[in-house]
């Protein structure tokens, strides 16, 4: 097996594990941990053979992950099937085009601790398939939440 090979499927090891990690960092920690391989070889890596690595770490992590949506109808399907650790879809209207997401925890501390709403809606960020990113945030103990 050729040595860049052989830290290409490292790599793609690590991405695999880490998928929030980003590939770029993974292959550049990988190649800091010393410049010798298992066996003891050195490992000098050409251009050609790095962007190989990224191109096949990259492919691996896209396989892990859903593909990106490419309409809004795709969006809002996704949406339904969306299981994000401590968060909640708490509308997905397809009609009217509207996504609502939030946390148990924020909900109870915007009602139950929060004295002041703060509320912003923005039309430049919003992403592809919207008209508006709309946000709320509360004041808790001098800090936004």
């Amino acid at each position: 097996m050729l040595m860049g090979q052989e830290v290409q499927n490292a790599v793609k090891r690590k991405a695999m594990v880490n998928i929030c990690e980003r590939p770029r960092k993974i292959i550049h920690n990988e190649l800091a941990e010393g410049d010798v391989d298992k066996n003891g070889r050195n490992i000098s890596l050409m251009k050609d053979d790095f962007n190989s690595i990224q191109r096949g770490v990259y492919t691996a992590c896209r396989k892990l992950q859903p593909r990106k949506p490419r309409n809004v109808h795709e969006v809002h399907k996704y949406m339904e099937m969306v299981n994000i650790k401590n968060l909640d879809v708490l509308l997905n209207d397809s009609q009217q085009n509207i996504i609502i997401l939030s946390s148990a925890e924020n909900l109870r501390a915007l009602c139950e601790q929060t004295t002041t709403i703060y509320i912003d809606g923005t039309f430049k960020q919003s992403t592809k398939y919207f008209t508006q990113f709309f946000t709320i945030h509360g004041l808790i103990n001098r800090y936004y939440h």
